[in-house]
């Protein structure tokens, strides 16, 4: 009979953070190696919607699947965290560009570009952060006590570490396309899960009751 050797609790946000580097990393340079030829006859249809839903749904895939596997779930099915998660990048990530676009319209010409920017990256964030909160709160509603306060963490600590990481990223000198997405994505990934972790993530009452953070 196999045995599961369980990662000790505290060690376990070790596991998260680096499942979602690697999921978000891996996700963002197939993003920038697959989408070069596709982008510009799909950005012709819905107005370029069907173009971020896709997007969307490569971020959602492979940061989902990173994390099903690092969450050994007993009472929810793993496939259940994979599609709930890429359907919410997937849709969040079109209302949020759409969204973005309209508060950028908002600001009259003139306007401080870094505060205009700002706040549409504080849309996105909070957006498509909480978008993913509210998939896991779906996920995990029956078994984890705490579920629901996943929505306003997801929210927030996402919303920082994708602002964080263009402000980052702005500093650095040109880098090969693919390359910079998988650094982009690891950045975003790391700083994201380590705030989740510290702030929420730790709670066993986040988790399903009977869920395990391992390794095979």
């Amino acid at each position: 009979m196999s045995q599961e050797r369980r990662v000790p609790w505290r060690w376990a946000g070790l596991g998260w953070i680096a499942a979602n580097s690697v999921g978000y990393a891996v996700a963002l340079a197939a993003w920038v190696r697959w989408s070069q030829p596709i982008w510009p006859p799909l950005s012709q249809f819905l107005g370029g919607s069907l173009t971020l839903a896709l997007y969307g749904a490569t971020l959602g895939v492979g940061v989902s699947v990173a994390q099903a596997i690092v969450l050994r779930r007993r009472s929810v099915q793993p496939l259940l965290w994979v599609v709930a998660t890429t359907v919410a990048f997937t849709v969040t990530f079109v209302v949020a560009s759409w969204v973005g676009l309209v508060v950028m319209r908002a600001f009259p010409p003139g306007s401080d570009k870094y505060l205009s920017n700002s706040t549409i990256n504080i849309a996105f964030g909070l957006l498509v952060g909480g978008g993913i909160g509210v998939a896991r709160w779906f996920v995990l509603r029956g078994s984890a006590p705490a579920a629901a306060g996943w929505i306003l963490v997801s929210a927030v600590c996402f919303m920082v570490g994708y602002g964080a990481t263009v402000g980052i990223f702005q500093l650095t000198p040109p880098i090969e396309q693919t390359i910079l997405g998988a650094l982009f994505g690891a950045c975003i990934g790391a700083i994201t899960a380590s705030l989740e972790w510290l702030w929420f993530g730790r709670r066993k009452q986040a988790w399903a009751e009977d869920t395990v953070l391992s390794v095979a």
